[in-house]
């Protein structure tokens, strides 16, 4: 899947009005013309780069070979401008595209918002973890919870290897009978208090969302998948700074 902002939209609308005005670029002058169009197509060419446009791609190429000959004159420029303008409009109407809402699009950048330290710690969660934020771009919110909740088996994974804690692959209830274990034998005074903030917060994954996310009729909101999004970063960079 493709990703552009909607400002690099506008700009290819201007640059398609561009074009339309030079439906009759046969009667220019050479030069300024030559020159207009050689500033026009680096802009199309970004465009037909970003979203895989051969055929525009192509046509780019083609015109700028026309500009490179001494021979070449303002129609045959003018003709080429309108091949160039007709393929980015074909390509576009084979375009599928999506809005995000602006509410939900900083969750793209899932992986900055969970912070350097959950990635060096618990790279094995990553991935999920940008999935998760992609799904939740496009209000896929079920999808999202999904995602968060395989991130969450990786932390778990790391959490029971930082405390010796063996077989993490057990039901969770287990996992935290063993956790619980292990806090009692730490010696009262701020890490114990940490980790058991970590067992509180692993206890409320578990009760609210495991569960019930790996029920196939079970689905969640928007608003579901937020809540979900923003108690799993807690939980994981709070791990990641004791791990």
């Amino acid at each position: 899947m493709l990703k552009a902002h909607a400002a690099a939209f506008l700009k290819l609308v201007s640059v398609l009005q561009t074009m339309e005005r030079m439906r009759d670029a046969k009667t220019e002058a050479r030069e300024p013309l030559f020159k207009f169009v050689s500033e026009l197509l680096p802009a199309v060419s970004v465009f037909a780069e970003e979203f895989k446009w051969r055929s525009v791609a192509a046509q780019v190429t083609r015109t700028r070979a026309l500009l490179d000959q001494a021979s070449t004159d303002p129609p045959a420029v003018a003709t080429a401008l309108a091949a160039l303008r007709e393929r980015i409009e074909d390509e576009l109407n084979d375009c599928l595209m999506w809005f995000v809402d602006p509410a939900l699009a900083p969750y793209e950048q899932a992986r900055e918002m969970f912070g350097l330290e959950v990635a060096a710690k618990l790279p094995n969660s990553m991935e999920d973890i940008e999935s998760a934020g992609t799904c939740l771009c496009l209000s896929q919110a079920t999808a999202c919870v999904f995602h968060l909740m395989r991130a969450m088996e990786g932390a778990v994974g790391a959490l029971c290897t930082s405390l010796g804690i063996p077989n993490p692959d057990r039901v969770w209830g287990q996992l935290l009978s063993d956790l619980d274990a292990k806090i009692g034998q730490m010696p009262k005074g701020a890490a114990r208090t940490e980790w058991s903030a970590v067992r509180a917060n692993l206890y409320h994954v578990k009760e609210a969302w495991r569960n019930d996310t790996m029920h196939p009729k079970q689905t969640y909101t928007v608003e579901q998948a937020k809540e979900v999004f923003e108690a799993t970063k807690v939980f994981m960079r709070q791990l990641a700074g004791l791990i």
